[in-house]
Protein backbone atom coordinates (compact mmCIF):
# COMPACT_ATOMS: atom_id res chain seq x y z
CA UNK A 1 0.00 0.00 0.00
CA UNK A 2 1.19 3.52 -0.71
CA UNK A 3 -1.16 5.67 1.41
CA UNK A 4 -4.02 5.28 3.86
CA UNK A 5 -6.40 7.43 5.89
CA UNK A 6 -9.49 7.00 8.08
CA UNK A 7 -12.67 9.02 8.64
CA UNK A 8 -15.05 9.45 11.58
CA UNK A 9 -17.74 7.29 9.94
CA UNK A 10 -15.99 3.99 10.51
CA UNK A 11 -14.16 3.70 7.20
CA UNK A 12 -10.51 3.40 6.31
CA UNK A 13 -9.22 4.17 2.79
CA UNK A 14 -6.20 2.36 1.33
CA UNK A 15 -4.30 3.20 -1.87
CA UNK A 16 -2.33 0.43 -3.57
CA UNK A 17 -1.53 -0.88 -7.04
CA UNK A 18 -5.25 -1.47 -7.71
CA UNK A 19 -6.40 2.07 -6.91
CA UNK A 20 -8.18 3.16 -3.72
CA UNK A 21 -10.41 0.82 -1.73
CA UNK A 22 -12.21 1.32 1.55
CA UNK A 23 -12.94 -0.98 4.45
CA UNK A 24 -14.80 -1.04 7.74
CA UNK A 25 -12.49 0.31 10.42
CA UNK A 26 -14.25 -1.86 13.01
CA UNK A 27 -14.16 -5.26 11.30
CA UNK A 28 -11.77 -4.82 8.37
CA UNK A 29 -14.53 -5.88 5.97
CA UNK A 30 -14.11 -4.74 2.37
CA UNK A 31 -16.79 -2.17 1.53
CA UNK A 32 -16.00 -0.94 -1.97
CA UNK A 33 -13.72 0.90 -4.37
CA UNK A 34 -13.25 4.65 -4.27
CA UNK A 35 -11.05 4.91 -7.39
CA UNK A 36 -9.48 2.70 -10.02
CA UNK A 37 -6.08 3.10 -11.64
CA UNK A 38 -5.49 5.25 -14.69
CA UNK A 39 -5.51 8.82 -15.91
CA UNK A 40 -9.24 9.32 -16.36
CA UNK A 41 -11.55 11.40 -14.14
CA UNK A 42 -11.28 10.24 -10.56
CA UNK A 43 -8.64 7.62 -11.33
CA UNK A 44 -5.18 7.52 -9.78
CA UNK A 45 -1.82 6.14 -10.78
CA UNK A 46 -0.17 3.58 -8.47
CA UNK A 47 1.91 4.86 -5.55
CA UNK A 48 -0.41 7.64 -4.40
CA UNK A 49 1.73 10.27 -2.70
CA UNK A 50 -0.61 11.11 0.18
CA UNK A 51 -4.18 11.02 1.39
CA UNK A 52 -6.27 12.66 4.11
CA UNK A 53 -9.90 12.99 5.22
CA UNK A 54 -11.31 16.47 5.88
CA UNK A 55 -13.51 17.30 8.88
CA UNK A 56 -16.52 17.41 6.54
CA UNK A 57 -15.80 13.88 5.27
CA UNK A 58 -14.21 14.74 1.91
CA UNK A 59 -11.29 12.51 0.91
CA UNK A 60 -8.39 14.37 -0.72
CA UNK A 61 -5.81 12.30 -2.62
CA UNK A 62 -2.40 13.55 -3.77
CA UNK A 63 -1.83 11.72 -7.07
CA UNK A 64 1.77 12.55 -7.90
CA UNK A 65 1.81 10.46 -11.08
CA UNK A 66 -1.02 12.48 -12.64
CA UNK A 67 0.19 15.61 -10.82
CA UNK A 68 -3.23 16.43 -9.43
CA UNK A 69 -5.43 16.19 -6.37
CA UNK A 70 -8.64 14.20 -6.58
CA UNK A 71 -11.47 15.12 -4.23
CA UNK A 72 -14.15 12.59 -3.32
CA UNK A 73 -17.36 13.57 -1.51
CA UNK A 74 -19.90 10.98 -0.37
CA UNK A 75 -17.64 8.33 -1.96
CA UNK A 76 -17.94 9.93 -5.41
CA UNK A 77 -15.31 11.85 -7.37
CA UNK A 78 -16.36 15.51 -7.38
CA UNK A 79 -13.30 17.61 -8.23
CA UNK A 80 -9.85 17.42 -9.82
CA UNK A 81 -7.27 20.08 -9.01
CA UNK A 82 -4.17 20.48 -11.15
CA UNK A 83 -1.08 21.21 -9.09
CA UNK A 84 1.18 24.21 -9.66
CA UNK A 85 4.78 23.54 -10.79
CA UNK A 86 7.24 22.58 -8.07
CA UNK A 87 8.80 19.66 -6.22
CA UNK A 88 6.03 18.03 -4.17
CA UNK A 89 6.61 16.85 -0.65
CA UNK A 90 5.71 13.28 0.28
CA UNK A 91 4.86 10.98 3.21
CA UNK A 92 2.38 11.85 5.91
CA UNK A 93 2.82 15.63 5.69
CA UNK A 94 2.49 15.72 1.89
CA UNK A 95 -1.19 16.68 2.04
CA UNK A 96 -3.33 17.84 4.96
CA UNK A 97 -7.10 18.28 4.76
CA UNK A 98 -7.68 21.49 6.68
CA UNK A 99 -10.64 23.20 8.22
CA UNK A 100 -13.17 25.37 6.36
CA UNK A 101 -12.60 23.53 3.09
CA UNK A 102 -8.88 24.30 2.82
CA UNK A 103 -6.21 21.79 1.81
CA UNK A 104 -2.49 22.11 2.51
CA UNK A 105 0.06 20.65 0.08
CA UNK A 106 3.78 20.39 0.89
CA UNK A 107 6.37 21.71 -1.56
CA UNK A 108 10.08 21.03 -1.13
CA UNK A 109 12.97 23.25 -2.22
CA UNK A 110 14.21 22.60 -5.76
CA UNK A 111 16.89 19.92 -5.97
CA UNK A 112 20.19 21.01 -7.58
CA UNK A 113 21.55 18.90 -10.41
CA UNK A 114 25.05 18.88 -8.93
CA UNK A 115 26.47 18.12 -5.49
CA UNK A 116 25.70 21.53 -4.03
CA UNK A 117 23.26 21.85 -1.11
CA UNK A 118 19.65 22.73 -1.60
CA UNK A 119 19.03 26.44 -1.67
CA UNK A 120 16.10 28.70 -0.99
CA UNK A 121 13.14 29.00 -1.39
CA UNK A 122 12.55 27.31 1.90
CA UNK A 123 10.22 24.32 2.34
CA UNK A 124 6.63 25.52 2.12
CA UNK A 125 2.99 24.57 2.31
CA UNK A 126 0.58 25.83 -0.31
CA UNK A 127 -2.99 26.44 0.86
CA UNK A 128 -5.75 25.57 -1.61
CA UNK A 129 -9.34 26.70 -1.11
CA UNK A 130 -12.43 24.52 -1.54
CA UNK A 131 -12.11 24.88 -5.33
CA UNK A 132 -8.41 24.03 -5.55
CA UNK A 133 -7.22 27.61 -6.01
CA UNK A 134 -3.97 28.65 -4.32
CA UNK A 135 -4.79 31.30 -1.72
CA UNK A 136 -1.77 31.36 0.60
CA UNK A 137 1.75 30.07 1.17
CA UNK A 138 3.31 29.18 4.52
CA UNK A 139 7.11 29.25 4.60
CA UNK A 140 9.32 27.50 7.12
CA UNK A 141 10.99 30.17 9.28
CA UNK A 142 14.47 31.31 8.34
CA UNK A 143 15.49 31.00 11.99
CA UNK A 144 15.35 27.22 11.68
CA UNK A 145 16.90 26.94 8.24
CA UNK A 146 19.83 29.10 9.38
CA UNK A 147 20.20 27.36 12.73
CA UNK A 148 20.18 23.86 11.25
CA UNK A 149 23.40 23.61 9.21
CA UNK A 150 22.55 20.29 7.59
CA UNK A 151 21.27 20.59 4.01
CA UNK A 152 20.26 17.84 1.63
CA UNK A 153 22.53 17.52 -1.36
CA UNK A 154 21.99 15.72 -4.65
CA UNK A 155 25.18 13.78 -3.97
CA UNK A 156 23.68 12.18 -0.86
CA UNK A 157 20.20 11.33 -2.05
CA UNK A 158 19.12 7.78 -2.93
CA UNK A 159 15.63 6.69 -3.91
CA UNK A 160 12.99 7.96 -1.50
CA UNK A 161 15.60 8.74 1.14
CA UNK A 162 15.94 12.46 1.57
CA UNK A 163 19.58 12.08 2.61
CA UNK A 164 21.70 9.06 3.44
CA UNK A 165 23.17 10.87 6.46
CA UNK A 166 19.78 11.63 8.05
CA UNK A 167 20.32 9.33 11.07
CA UNK A 168 23.39 11.34 12.11
CA UNK A 169 23.15 14.98 11.06
CA UNK A 170 20.44 17.31 12.42
CA UNK A 171 18.12 18.49 9.68
CA UNK A 172 15.20 20.89 9.92
CA UNK A 173 11.87 19.14 10.58
CA UNK A 174 8.36 20.48 10.02
CA UNK A 175 4.70 19.48 9.85
CA UNK A 176 1.35 21.14 9.14
CA UNK A 177 -1.83 20.99 11.21
CA UNK A 178 -5.33 21.07 9.84
CA UNK A 179 -6.08 24.41 11.55
CA UNK A 180 -3.12 26.06 9.82
CA UNK A 181 -0.65 25.52 12.65
CA UNK A 182 2.95 24.70 11.77
CA UNK A 183 5.46 22.91 13.99
CA UNK A 184 9.12 23.25 13.07
CA UNK A 185 12.50 22.82 14.69
CA UNK A 186 16.18 22.02 14.32
CA UNK A 187 17.03 18.78 16.18
CA UNK A 188 20.57 19.86 17.02
CA UNK A 189 18.88 20.21 20.42
CA UNK A 190 15.48 19.14 21.72
CA UNK A 191 13.69 22.34 20.76
CA UNK A 192 10.77 23.08 18.45
CA UNK A 193 8.15 25.78 17.94
CA UNK A 194 4.44 25.51 17.31
CA UNK A 195 3.16 28.48 15.27
CA UNK A 196 -0.59 28.80 15.54
CA UNK A 197 -3.02 30.92 13.49
CA UNK A 198 -3.24 34.44 14.83
CA UNK A 199 0.47 34.70 15.60
CA UNK A 200 0.73 32.73 18.85
CA UNK A 201 4.03 30.85 19.20
CA UNK A 202 4.59 28.01 21.65
CA UNK A 203 8.25 27.13 22.14
CA UNK A 204 9.19 23.78 23.68
CA UNK A 205 12.65 22.88 25.00
CA UNK A 206 13.45 19.72 26.93
CA UNK A 207 16.29 20.63 29.25
CA UNK A 208 16.42 17.04 30.52
CA UNK A 209 17.22 15.71 27.05
CA UNK A 210 20.24 13.45 26.96
CA UNK A 211 22.01 13.12 23.59
CA UNK A 212 22.21 9.64 22.10
CA UNK A 213 25.90 8.85 21.49
CA UNK A 214 27.36 7.34 18.32
CA UNK A 215 30.52 5.32 18.89
CA UNK A 216 33.52 5.25 16.58
CA UNK A 217 32.82 1.76 15.24
CA UNK A 218 29.36 2.77 14.05
CA UNK A 219 30.57 6.00 12.44
CA UNK A 220 33.38 4.23 10.58
CA UNK A 221 31.04 1.41 9.62
CA UNK A 222 28.48 3.81 8.22
CA UNK A 223 31.08 5.42 5.95
CA UNK A 224 32.54 2.09 4.84
CA UNK A 225 29.12 0.57 4.09
CA UNK A 226 28.07 3.39 1.79
CA UNK A 227 31.40 3.55 0.00
CA UNK A 228 31.22 -0.19 -0.63
CA UNK A 229 27.57 -0.13 -1.69
CA UNK A 230 28.05 2.70 -4.19
CA UNK A 231 31.19 1.11 -5.57
CA UNK A 232 29.43 -2.22 -6.11
CA UNK A 233 26.72 -0.49 -8.09
CA UNK A 234 29.22 0.80 -10.62
CA UNK A 235 29.69 4.34 -9.41
CA UNK A 236 27.33 7.12 -8.48
CA UNK A 237 26.81 10.52 -10.08
CA UNK A 238 29.79 10.04 -12.33
CA UNK A 239 32.86 7.83 -12.49
CA UNK A 240 32.84 6.85 -8.84
CA UNK A 241 31.66 7.64 -5.35
CA UNK A 242 33.55 8.35 -2.17
CA UNK A 243 32.61 9.84 1.15
CA UNK A 244 32.41 13.63 1.05
CA UNK A 245 32.11 16.04 3.90
CA UNK A 246 32.62 15.49 7.63
CA UNK A 247 32.34 12.09 9.29
CA UNK A 248 29.13 11.45 11.24
CA UNK A 249 29.06 13.34 14.55
CA UNK A 250 29.44 11.67 17.92
CA UNK A 251 25.78 12.16 18.87
CA UNK A 252 22.48 11.81 17.05
CA UNK A 253 19.92 14.52 16.41
CA UNK A 254 17.48 14.98 19.26
CA UNK A 255 14.60 13.79 17.07
CA UNK A 256 14.05 12.60 13.51
CA UNK A 257 10.41 13.51 12.75
CA UNK A 258 7.65 15.85 13.91
CA UNK A 259 3.91 15.26 13.41
CA UNK A 260 0.84 17.37 14.18
CA UNK A 261 -2.38 15.43 14.78
CA UNK A 262 -5.88 16.88 14.17
CA UNK A 263 -6.19 17.80 17.86
CA UNK A 264 -3.09 20.00 17.62
CA UNK A 265 -0.83 17.67 19.60
CA UNK A 266 2.82 17.42 18.57
CA UNK A 267 4.24 13.93 18.16
CA UNK A 268 8.03 13.77 18.35
CA UNK A 269 9.97 10.78 16.99
CA UNK A 270 13.14 10.77 19.12
CA UNK A 271 16.48 9.33 18.07
CA UNK A 272 17.64 6.01 19.49
CA UNK A 273 20.79 3.96 19.44
CA UNK A 274 21.21 1.93 16.29
CA UNK A 275 21.68 -1.82 16.52
CA UNK A 276 24.74 -3.58 15.08
CA UNK A 277 24.00 -6.60 12.91
CA UNK A 278 26.45 -9.07 11.45
CA UNK A 279 26.57 -9.08 7.67
CA UNK A 280 27.16 -12.44 5.99
CA UNK A 281 28.94 -11.68 2.74
CA UNK A 282 32.19 -12.51 0.96
CA UNK A 283 33.22 -8.88 0.73
CA UNK A 284 32.36 -5.51 2.16
CA UNK A 285 31.78 -4.45 5.78
CA UNK A 286 31.19 -7.28 8.26
CA UNK A 287 28.63 -5.30 10.31
CA UNK A 288 25.88 -2.82 9.57
CA UNK A 289 23.90 -0.60 11.93
CA UNK A 290 20.11 -0.60 11.63
CA UNK A 291 17.34 1.44 13.30
CA UNK A 292 15.83 -0.23 16.36
CA UNK A 293 12.70 -2.31 15.85
CA UNK A 294 10.77 -0.66 18.68
CA UNK A 295 10.45 2.68 20.41
CA UNK A 296 8.04 5.38 21.56
CA UNK A 297 6.69 8.76 20.50
CA UNK A 298 6.83 11.69 22.90
CA UNK A 299 3.57 13.66 22.73
CA UNK A 300 2.97 17.32 23.68
CA UNK A 301 -0.36 19.14 23.86
CA UNK A 302 -1.20 22.46 22.22
CA UNK A 303 0.26 24.38 25.16
CA UNK A 304 3.60 22.53 24.95
CA UNK A 305 2.95 20.31 27.97
CA UNK A 306 4.44 16.83 27.76
CA UNK A 307 1.57 14.33 27.87
CA UNK A 308 3.82 11.30 27.97
CA UNK A 309 5.35 8.64 25.75
CA UNK A 310 3.28 6.42 23.46
CA UNK A 311 5.09 3.12 23.06
CA UNK A 312 5.01 1.69 19.57
CA UNK A 313 3.68 -1.91 19.43
CA UNK A 314 6.42 -4.47 18.88
CA UNK A 315 4.77 -5.95 15.78
CA UNK A 316 4.83 -2.63 13.89
CA UNK A 317 7.71 -1.13 11.96
CA UNK A 318 9.40 1.65 13.88
CA UNK A 319 11.00 3.49 10.99
CA UNK A 320 11.27 7.26 11.42
CA UNK A 321 12.38 8.04 7.87
CA UNK A 322 9.78 9.45 5.45
CA UNK A 323 7.96 6.80 3.53
CA UNK A 324 4.83 4.79 3.10
CA UNK A 325 4.84 3.33 6.63
CA UNK A 326 4.19 6.68 8.34
CA UNK A 327 1.44 6.34 10.97
CA UNK A 328 -1.93 8.03 10.50
CA UNK A 329 -3.17 9.66 13.70
CA UNK A 330 -6.82 10.64 14.12
CA UNK A 331 -8.09 11.46 17.59
CA UNK A 332 -6.88 8.75 19.93
CA UNK A 333 -6.59 6.21 17.12
CA UNK A 334 -3.40 5.35 15.27
CA UNK A 335 -3.28 3.41 11.99
CA UNK A 336 0.01 1.89 10.88
CA UNK A 337 1.46 -0.74 8.52
CA UNK A 338 2.35 -4.16 9.87
CA UNK A 339 4.22 -6.93 8.01
CA UNK A 340 3.97 -10.62 8.77
CA UNK A 341 6.70 -13.28 8.47
CA UNK A 342 6.06 -13.53 4.71
CA UNK A 343 6.44 -9.75 4.31
CA UNK A 344 2.70 -9.33 3.60
CA UNK A 345 1.41 -5.90 4.62
CA UNK A 346 -1.54 -5.34 6.94
CA UNK A 347 -3.09 -2.10 8.09
CA UNK A 348 -3.56 -2.22 11.84
CA UNK A 349 -5.66 -0.03 14.13
CA UNK A 350 -4.63 0.90 17.67
CA UNK A 351 -6.47 2.97 20.26
CA UNK A 352 -4.41 5.04 22.70
CA UNK A 353 -5.24 4.74 26.38
CA UNK A 354 -3.86 7.80 28.14
CA UNK A 355 -2.77 7.30 31.73
CA UNK A 356 -4.80 9.54 34.08
CA UNK A 357 -2.84 12.16 35.98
Amino acid sequence: MSAFAADDSGRVFVADQAGIRFYSSASGEYLGRLAGTGQGPGEVLPSVQGMDVAPDGRVVVLDRGNRRINVYDELSHTQTWRLPPGDLGYNRVGIVAGENGSTWVAYDPPLPLDDSPRSFPRPAFLELDAHGRAVDTVWIGTEWTERCPFRSSYWWRAGWYDDLRAPYFPKIQWAMGRDGSVVTGCPASYTFELHRPGGEIVRVTRIDWEPVPVDRAERDGFVAAHEYDRGERGGFRGDGWSWRGPAPPEQRPAYLRLFLDPAGRVWVWPSQRRQARERVARSGPSRVWRPPAEGAFEVFDRSGKLLGAIRWPEELRYDPYPGYSDPYIRGDTVWAVQRDSLDVEYLTKYVIQWNPE
